[in-house]
């Protein structure tokens, strides 16, 4: 019989104590701010992000980026990999950018690949319609107009495709955030098809979300 009254008295203890750790726990959970299987959306302020909305039309495929001016007459435009560089071909239109100064002229010559660090870009050379007196070596930009794209939905550029194919979508009222999977088309400089994933009118962030994506949701304040 006291054998039996040790026993009771004993697991009534253990199931006090597991009690009182579970409300612990609780306490503990609520405290940190973190709702019972319901925890907070990580808040993202909407000055630190690019927002793009999806469309459906033509568009203009323009590749480019980065480059030097060779000569008054001649830019060197360096094309990253991820873009349609396959589809520059002699004697398409170009724009360079020179400091403030916007300069057209057209492709004259495509070189092969060269490897910068880990790299391969493809130098595009580019004679401008104007000479232009700044000295050769400056910095420039340029965008070749490479192919127009027929009746496709298409968004900014996200800023790490096409590795990024996690975009969040903002929901109806902009107030928050879910990521969703797309399938990228073709890729310009400035713009990128979307061939699954999205629908015109969606609105999506197109600037990095990789610290987001643990998180699922967010709210955007």
């Amino acid at each position: 019989m006291k054998k039996f009254l040790h026993r009771v008295r004993y697991g009534k203890r253990v199931c006090m104590r597991k009690a009182m750790l579970t409300a612990t726990t609780l306490l503990v959970l609520l405290s940190a701010g973190c709702g019972v299987g319901r925890p907070d959306l990580p808040e993202v302020d909407r000055s630190t992000i690019s927002v793009g909305e999806a469309k459906r039309g033509d568009f203009l495929l323009r590749v480019g980026g980065d480059g030097v001016l060779i000569s008054d007459r001649t830019a060197e435009v360096d094309v990253p990999p991820g873009q349609q560089i396959a589809d520059v071909q002699l004697g398409q239109p170009a724009v360079i950018q020179i400091g403030s100064i916007i300069v057209s002229g057209k492709v004259i010559r495509i070189d092969a690949p060269k490897q910068i660090g880990t790299v391969a870009i493809t130098p595009v050379i580019v004679a401008l319609d104007v000479p232009h007196d700044t000295q050769p070596g400056a910095e420039v930009r340029g965008r070749i107009d490479a192919v127009t794209v027929k009746d496709a939905i298409y968004i900014p550029r996200p800023a790490l495709a096409p590795a990024q194919t996690l975009l969040y979508r903002l929901n109806s009222d902009q107030t928050g955030a879910a990521p969703v999977q797309v399938e990228y088309g073709q890729l310009g400089a400035d713009v990128a098809e979307i061939r699954s994933g999205l629908s015109p009118g969606d609105r999506v962030i197109v600037s990095s979300t990789a610290q987001y994506e643990p998180f699922g949701k967010i709210a955007l304040r």
